[in-house]
């Protein structure tokens, strides 16, 4: 069972480095594990299922507990207790490791896929508020910096 939680973790791991930028000095924690949890429940299923999300908890919350992690970490792993409470997976837990691996093994590429489009909408989103917060900004004001990570604080700040 142990070697089939290590086998969750690192295809969960492989779609968050294949989809985002992951820098070799990151490390995988909870939170990462989380949301990539949550993409995974949203691109292969039409429907979420309590179970299964609980079980990719399951598998993550036994993984990271073994590891050293910061006191924000462990914050997480707490979140992961608390969801895993009332859940007595037991009882399917040995049916659906094999088909879940199977299954997240296979669709992985399209998870990867889904993962990169939606960050290439947030990132799309971001520039044209900032080409627009730019706009606002030269006709009200003849101090210009383009600086993206003040510029929307500066924006709200000149329409106040």
């Amino acid at each position: 069972m142990k070697r089939h939680r290590n086998e969750i973790i690192n295809l969960t791991k492989n779609i968050l480095i294949e989809s985002v930028d992951f820098k070799d000095n990151d490390e995988y924690n909870p939170e990462m594990f989380y949301l990539v949890s949550l993409y995974i429940m949203e691109t292969l299923f039409d429907f979420y299922s309590e179970d299964i999300f609980k079980f990719l908890l399951y598998n993550g919350y036994y993984y990271f507990k073994e590891q050293r992690l910061s006191d924000a970490d462990k914050s997480y792993l707490m979140i992961f207790e608390k969801e895993l409470r009332n859940w007595n997976g037991d009882s399917i837990y040995s049916e659906i490791e094999r088909i879940f691996i199977d299954l997240l093994t296979n669709e992985k590429k399209r998870i990867v896929e889904k993962i990169k489009k939606e960050k290439l909408k947030t990132n799309k989103i971001d520039e044209q508020i900032n080409i627009m917060a730019v706009r606002i900004k030269e006709k009200y004001t003849s101090n210009v910096r383009l600086n993206s990570d003040t510029l929307l604080d500066e924006l709200f700040d000149l329409l106040d």
